[in-house]
């Protein structure tokens, strides 16, 4: 099932979290707030729920962040919906390449 949604826009974003998202959408800076200082998980996620985090939970929210040496972006052409139809073969062979590298 797919829900069509209107267009996300800056000035319906919550004031608290506009600017800090922004950030997170320029290149370098978005990196290093995510990657580098972790600052979605350490700082916008608290303040963005009702209840208090458990440090498991917190923990649960760090765990990918630890493996970002493994991360790899690959540009596997045009696509119009859903990529991984338009571009089976080269995802596939991507994946296990990747997959190979992290032995």
């Amino acid at each position: 099932m797919e829900a069509i949604l209107k267009s996300a826009k800056w000035d319906n974003f919550p004031k608290d979290f506009k600017m800090g998202f922004k950030l997170f959408r320029t290149p370098v800076i978005g990196w290093l707030m995510i990657v580098g200082m972790n600052i979605f998980v350490e700082q916008i996620l608290p303040k963005a729920i009702v209840r208090k985090l458990s440090e498991a939970e917190k923990n649960h929210y760090r765990a990918p962040y630890k493996h970002l040496k493994n991360l790899k972006t690959v540009d596997i052409g045009p696509g119009i919906h859903y990529l991984q139809e338009d571009n089976p073969h080269l995802i596939g062979s991507e994946l296990a390449q990747w997959y190979k590298g992290l032995g």
